[in-house]
């Protein structure tokens, strides 16, 4: 990891502000890089994406294969998507947890989740070291922290209220790198508990605004 370590190290308090005040200077969020499908029967390979957000209530994000050209268009209005899939010629519209091309809606959630507000970020009752992060009526992010960097290792999203986990990301540490002088993950390995699939993400160009 090329970052240094916090020093000296941070009460709650002082970590929740750090966190809360990283997340409160992102206006939109615009990155692109490649990924890797693995785990399914014919979607395996890899592709390129593209990604802007505002916030959590609006995203549009885009794969896009070397010889396939586009592998599916994603639209977010609050909670709302809508995404075009060329290759089964089809047009889905609903909410967000309803797209059915794997690892796209967990993918959403992921970069919502780096692009929007950490205003309800809280230690709450979880063990020490764990984050829960409210995004909105439905949903919630359990984050385990690793101090002495002060970023986040693994995220695991989870439907309230029955607590069903939905997605689950592990943040490689060693690719962490400092973006406008705030360490951000460039490797995010994003898969669902109980499905097959594994989506490995790279960022090579992050733009923050």
């Amino acid at each position: 990891m090329a970052l240094p370590p916090i020093t000296p190290p941070l009460t709650d308090a002082e970590i929740l502000e750090t966190l809360r005040a990283r997340q409160a200077g992102i206006a939109s969020f615009s990155a692109e890089g490649k990924g890797s499908l693995s785990g399914t029967t014919g979607g395996d390979g890899t592709f390129r994406w593209q990604c802007w957000a505002q916030g959590t209530t609006r995203m549009r994000l885009t794969l896009t294969h070397r010889l396939k050209g586009c592998l599916a268009d994603l639209v977010i209005e609050g909670d709302r998507a809508t995404c075009y899939d060329p290759e089964g010629g089809v047009l889905e519209r609903g909410p967000i947890q309803s797209l059915r091309v794997p690892g796209l809606r967990q993918t959403a959630s992921l970069l919502r989740l780096l692009a929007g507000p950490a205003d309800t970020l809280d230690f709450g009752t979880a063990p020490e070291s764990r984050l829960r992060l409210t995004t909105d009526a439905g949903h919630r992010w359990d984050l385990t922290l690793n101090r002495r960097y002060l970023v986040y290792e693994t995220a695991d999203l989870r439907a309230q209220p029955s607590e069903t986990p939905l997605a689950r990301v592990d943040f490689i540490l060693k690719e962490y790198r400092a973006v406008t002088g705030v360490p951000r993950p460039m490797v995010m390995v994003v898969d669902q508990p109980g499905e097959p699939w594994k989506l490995r993400l790279r960022v090579q160009d992050l733009r923050l605004g």
